[in-house]
């Protein structure tokens, strides 16, 4: 368990934040960047939300979030059938701009440069700081909801960029904290003290 120090301006009665990565879809498939594009679940990305969705049996959340990019609002309706969710755009994935719906092999050396200073833009898109300070504000959000355990379904960088707030890690801990599809990552606490519970944190040779 990791300790914290993120804190919110208001009194918050959440005490459980449940992170779901949405299922896969054809272009991740394909290894080509989504970041900001809208494609469905694949028929692997269902299977992926269906098995996600036994690990959650026994949890019965009060309100469900999700980002607002078609493959996340799927997987909430899949994850909790008959539930409401709310979208938030602040949990989208971060903007991979001029990258967007490129195969991974054709800008590796540049996307790890990129990523290697949080402040560097991607071209027509957005930075990692960038990433991390609208996910800060989804998250305020989030915990002024009076809700003991909340369900946020969001992207492998959005939930990555939440988890350095709520542990006050940073942005150079990224890529340890990155979920395969379907995979969560619960935190536990409340207004000045969270903790990761548990996680499906992918090994660096995954």
């Amino acid at each position: 368990m990791r300790p914290t120090a993120f804190r919110t301006n208001m009194h918050s009665s959440v005490r459980q934040l449940v992170f779901v990565r949405h299922g896969i879809t054809a272009p991740q498939e394909q290894r080509r960047y989504c970041g900001h594009l809208d494609p469905e679940l694949s028929l692997l990305g269902k299977e992926q939300v269906e098995r996600a969705r036994e690990k959650f049996l026994h949890l019965q959340p009060a309100c469900v979030w999700s980002s607002d990019l078609r493959r996340c609002t799927e997987t909430a309706s899949m994850l909790c059938p008959g539930m409401a969710y709310t979208t938030l755009p602040e949990f989208r994935e971060i903007s991979f701009g001029n990258f967007e719906n490129r195969c991974y092999s054709e800008f590796s050396s540049e996307i790890n440069n990129i990523l290697l200073d949080s402040d560097t833009c991607f071209p027509g898109g957005e930075s990692l700081r960038d990433l991390s300070s609208r996910v800060r504000i989804g998250l305020t959000k989030v915990l002024a909801h009076s809700s003991e355990t909340v369900v946020v379904v969001a992207h492998a960088g959005s939930i990555a960029a939440a988890a350095l707030v709520l542990l006050d890690l940073p942005l150079g801990s990224f890529w340890s904290f990155q979920l395969p599809h379907g995979g969560s990552a619960v935190f536990e606490g409340g207004k000045e003290n969270w903790v990761e519970a548990s996680a499906d944190w992918k090994r660096p040779e995954d």
